[in-house]
């Protein structure tokens, strides 16, 4: 996602707000996202990825959370996965690391220099929440923006 450039992708230059707003203007919280989306989309972003930061910080900004959010490309790093890792987690000041590989058969850290270095590594176990949707039947992959215009 990193290098999708919008010149890659014209359709992506400026999402269709207009699809947006046709499929969920009925959705009980749509009033107060909408705005929020729309101004996302109203900017010319080169890359999809700052497109998607940009709607990730309108969402947090909506649901108060101020967490900081940082590209690993501003922070220094270097090595192989696990030494990358470690530098970002401590650039940061974590001591958590939450993977959604653990159980599997991907193997891309050692855990062993993690935890050595004072970095837990925790398993991510998210199970998606069955909400009411716009439209049925439920479709649990659906975007960021789906559930907070429809449960607020």
């Amino acid at each position: 996602m990193v290098g999708v450039t919008t010149r890659q992708h014209p359709g992506l230059a400026r999402p269709p707000t207009r699809i947006i707003e046709q499929e969920y203007r009925r959705a009980p919280y749509f009033s107060e996202l909408f705005p929020l989306v729309h101004a996302v989309c109203d900017h010319d972003h080169e890359l999809l990825v700052d497109h998607n930061l940009d709607l990730l910080r309108a969402l947090c900004g909506y649901l108060d959370c101020t967490t900081r959010t940082v590209r690993a490309s501003e922070l220094p790093h270097a090595g192989d996965n696990t030494d990358r890792l470690i530098q970002l987690t401590c650039a940061v000041g974590g001591d958590d690391h939450l993977t959604s590989t653990r159980g599997t058969d991907r193997k891309y850290i050692d855990r062993t220099r993690v935890g050595a270095a004072g970095i837990v590594v925790r398993s991510q176990e998210f199970v998606r929440p069955a909400s009411r949707q716009q439209f049925e039947p439920f479709e649990p992959t659906l975007g960021s923006s789906t559930f907070p215009a429809v449960v607020g």
